[in-house]
């Protein structure tokens, strides 16, 4: 068997093969640096994106909250001063519940004491600005109406008599405070006159010891009576004027 010839390569082609091999090998090794290079580069800025959207809800929701704390201190401030405001109108404008005392058997119109829709507390009846008064007694809402045809003669006798006045006395039975104010202030809102806001007062009390001693058998109707100063009952009559 004839044995296999070797070639020789000439020197100058080794060196130049073993050149290239070796720039081969570095820029192979380089190229893969340069990309895992790259590839950490990739890898911290996703990092770093993601610790910034992570961040981002906190931050967030720390705004949020503080907004919230801050919106609802504010709100809570603001209910404070309308409550306490409130009260305090409720407190000057507050309804005294109305005094009664009979101070005589026979009949007559008993010492009573209530505010009129001017908000001044009277008591009655001293506090009648006529030597005679013509008062109405109305218990029940509609009975106001029967009032009204009773107005414009009680006007006309006041303007023609300087000693005569006429007085409306609403008569309800005993209310808590709050219920008392709240009726008589809408009673002032529906009656704008300052005359008729002085001559309307309304009285909170024991309505059975009230028409016991004014000699009102129910409140069926409304009575006119004519009352002095003392209490004395002049005269009386029930439903409309004719």
């Amino acid at each position: 068997m004839a044995a296999r010839a070797e070639i020789e390569v000439p020197p100058l082609i080794s060196n130049a093969l073993c050149e290239l091999h070796r720039r081969s090998r570095d820029i192979t090794v380089a190229s893969a640096n340069s990309r895992l290079r790259t590839t950490l580069g990739s890898v911290h800025h996703l990092n770093s994106q993601k610790a910034y959207l992570y961040s981002q809800p906190s931050r967030r929701s720390d705004a949020q909250s503080d907004r919230l704390l801050s919106m609802t201190i504010r709100n809570w401030l603001i209910l404070g001063l309308i409550c306490g405001a409130a009260i305090l109108l409720i407190w000057r404008v507050r309804v005294r519940p109305s005094v009664f005392a009979a101070t005589r058997p026979e009949v007559h119109f008993p010492t009573v004491s209530g505010s009129n829709l001017m908000r001044q507390e009277l008591t009655f009846p001293s506090d009648f600005g006529g030597e005679l008064n013509i008062v109405f007694v109305a218990f029940l809402q509609q009975q106001q109406l029967v009032v009204n045809t009773w107005v414009p003669f009680a006007q006309a006798t006041e303007a023609a008599n300087t000693n005569v006045l006429y007085y409306e006395f609403p008569t309800i039975w005993e209310m808590p405070p709050l219920r008392r104010t709240f009726l008589n202030e809408g009673m002032r809102a529906g009656i704008p006159d300052q005359t008729a806001r002085e001559r309307t007062i309304t009285l909170y009390l024991d309505l059975e010891g009230f028409m016991a001693a004014t000699g009102i058998p129910n409140r069926n109707a409304m009575h006119t009576l004519l009352v002095n100063r003392e209490g004395d009952i002049l005269w009386r009559t029930t439903g409309v004027y004719d």
